[in-house]
């Protein structure tokens, strides 16, 4: 049998005009849990946005480009040689907003006063001054690309070592060749780290430095990390730069490099989005009971329409419809209200520094106490059609008992 869409159409919107209170309460259920949803994805996204943007900036980049052994036995020996025309080449990929020459390595950090075992991060201080670490110095300056026997430490070391500004360190270490060699250095920076292991550990110094110190070539490096316009467009980039590798070298995700870090991400937005799951749980059972009941009021009228012969398609598309009409109409207003409530978060952020005066750290990651928005296009249009019809699934069992009446029971009375 066909069925007037049109009719029907007219008859579901009329029927929620009818009772509008009932209609307004449905929509701002809708609406809020959207809403709700929205703003926490985009609060929880931004913060691992950044989260990632720190990582890539402190530990390499978005993709790294290192010795296959060197993940599982981290070792001077097994460094890469990146030449300038190779390095041109991977910057001139599109989708590469940069890459920056690192050598990490491990060493004795010994002052007049005390000693301490030491993480070395070696890099080019052009690149380096966009860094996080760059942004906490609170003594002296960062590293400059003339600085060759310089070098910057936390001050949780300066601390244990009992230097300041100026005082020399001297650097005890193996070269690649297994060496014992030592080195002497300036304290020209002093940057305050949130994380643990940040304070007590890293010595920040010139990639050119380290080459010399570790008896090492300059193209030489441990790693090489590619930074991304858009991290976004990580799969992309990386089957671009796959071709560009050689046997000794093995590109991986930040993903691979920081695994710790990613599993974080992942099992925290999945709480996250349990969370929301309960929120749209609330709005649906909101709206399930909404249309039941609208239903169930109207039995004894949709018996008397039947009677005079009105088919029960018309009517359960009728109750269909309505439900179409209220999931879209909700989901609407929760996308905007959602996006009025992350335009501050957008356009300020939201600091958190009250909170952490000492700064937030997670998985050996600082991480900044000013937190902005992010909502990709994706999760957004994904939310939007996941309450969208599932609401409009909330119609179905009341669409189904619309039509399950009795005409002599309901009209007995």
């Amino acid at each position: 049998m066909n069925i007037d869409i049109k009719l029907a159409l007219f008859l579901a919107w009329r029927s929620l005009g009818r009772n509008k209170r009932r209609t307004w309460i449905s929509i701002v259920a809708i609406s809020v849990g959207m809403g709700l949803s929205l703003l926490m994805l985009g609060f929880g996204d931004g913060m691992y946005q950044r989260t990632i943007e720190n990582a890539v900036k402190q530990n390499a980049g978005n993709i790294v480009l290192q010795h296959p052994g060197y993940k599982l036995k981290p070792s001077l020996e097994l460094t890469v040689a990146v030449s300038p025309s190779e390095l041109e080449l991977i910057n001139a990929t599109p989708g590469v907003s940069g890459s920056q020459r690192i050598i990490l390595a491990n060493a004795l950090v010994r002052s007049g006063y005390s000693a301490r075992n030491g993480g070395i991060f070696a890099f080019d201080p052009a690149v380096g001054a966009e860094s996080t670490i760059a942004k906490k110095i609170n003594q002296g300056r960062y590293l400059e690309a003339g600085d060759q026997q310089d070098l910057i430490i936390s001050d949780k070391m300066a601390r244990n070592l009992k230097v300041g500004l100026n005082k020399r360190l001297v650097l005890v270490a193996n070269d690649a060749d297994g060496n014992m060699m030592e080195a002497l250095f300036r304290v020209r920076g002093i940057f305050h780290a949130s994380n643990d292991g940040l304070d007590g550990h890293i010595v920040h110094m010139p990639i050119s430095a380290a080459q010399s110190m570790f008896n090492l070539q300059a193209d030489e490096i441990t790693r090489l990390g590619i930074l991304l316009e858009d991290s976004t467009q990580l799969e992309a980039v990386y089957q671009a730069l796959l071709p560009l590798h050689q046997d000794l070298r093995h590109l991986m995700s930040w993903e691979e490099v920081l695994p710790a870090l990613a599993d974080y991400i992942r099992t925290d937005r999945f709480g996250l989005l349990v969370f929301n799951g309960m929120f749209v749980f609330l709005a649906l059972a909101t709206i399930f009971n909404t249309i039941l009941m609208s239903v169930l009021e109207r039995r004894h009228e949709f018996s008397t329409v039947i009677a005079l012969g009105t088919p029960p398609s018309l009517l359960r598309m009728q109750i269909f419809l309505e439900g179409v009409l209220l999931a879209f109409a909700g989901t609407i207003a929760g996308t905007l209200l959602g996006l009025l409530m992350l335009w501050p978060l957008f356009a300020f952020g939201l600091d958190m520094s009250a909170l952490f005066p000492e700064g937030m750290s997670t998985a050996g990651v600082s991480i900044d106490t000013v937190v902005h928005g992010f909502l990709s296009f994706d999760t957004a249009s994904s939310l939007f059609v996941t309450v969208f019809l599932t609401t409009t699934a909330m119609a179905l069992w009341p669409m189904y008992k619309a039509t399950r009446v009795k005409l002599t029971q309901e009209h007995s009375a």
